[in-house]
């Protein structure tokens, strides 16, 4: 890694911390969930890539105003880095807060381990149902494949 990667990686996690985003998720807002698995995506988003189990619920980040070289490095420093099974970052796929909330879905800041990063909340019980809704968000998302930065 070039001296000058290294510094700018630094002062990312640096000034990282300190970035501020509001409570409040604007309809308008751009949200990317993050794909590890190639069972996710092929030419579009698939199902499984919003498909939480059964209680949980999913993360996503908020990343309205992001450069595309921000977005990856925030799904590579902030969701592949701690991942346990260290699977890379494959893809994303990005849509829009109303989204969401056209399928009674709530995104609901959780600003660990970053202040952007947030949680889809109010996943029906039932798996037909979750898998409806997971289908509408696979349907809309954008797909955004990493490329080699």
């Amino acid at each position: 890694m070039s001296f000058q990667r290294l510094l700018r990686t630094l002062l990312r996690i640096i000034f990282s911390r300190f970035e501020r985003v509001s409570s409040r998720v604007d309809p308008a807002e751009d949200i990317s969930r993050f794909i590890f698995s190639k069972d996710h995506f092929k030419e579009t988003v698939k199902v499984g890539a919003f498909m939480p189990k059964e209680g949980a619920d999913i993360s996503v980040y908020r990343t309205t105003s992001c450069t595309e070289e921000k977005i990856w490095w925030l799904g590579d420093w902030y969701v592949a880095r701690p991942r346990v099974d260290h699977r890379p970052l494959l893809a994303r796929g990005d849509l829009n807060a109303s989204d969401f909330s056209a399928q009674d879905l709530v995104i609901r800041k959780h600003s660990t381990p970053h202040p952007r990063h947030a949680n889809v909340v109010g996943w029906p019980n039932d798996k037909p149902t979750r898998k409806m809704k997971a289908t509408a968000l696979a349907n809309l998302a954008r797909l955004h494949v990493k490329p080699h930065l």
